[in-house]
């Protein structure tokens, strides 16, 4: 008769999917997270590189402020005295 002992451990969750199913928190509170033990089944074991090379799309276009339209260097002295229209032409 034979005796086979298996051992099977999780797979390494990517860093990003870590912080999406999270919330979008930044590293340092998943790190706390981790080493907290309060949220189980997660183990810090990225490295220094893992972090420096992670970066969130969704978190990066969030942070970005961009005005939507130039400043108008024509202001209105009066209610009315200056209109904005959009012009669409519908065919005939």
């Amino acid at each position: 008769m034979y005796t086979a002992l298996v051992a099977a451990c999780a797979p390494k969750v990517p860093l990003l999917t870590l912080h999406c199913c999270l919330g979008h928190c930044s590293l340092s509170t998943l790190r706390k997270l981790a080493n907290s033990n309060q949220v189980k089944g997660i183990k810090w074991t990225y490295s220094a590189n893992d972090c420096n090379d992670f970066q969130c799309d969704a978190c990066m276009a969030s942070k970005a402020h961009k005005l939507p339209f130039p400043l108008s260097e024509s202001h209105a002295s009066l209610p009315l005295g200056l209109v904005h229209l959009d012009l669409l032409m519908f065919p005939v």
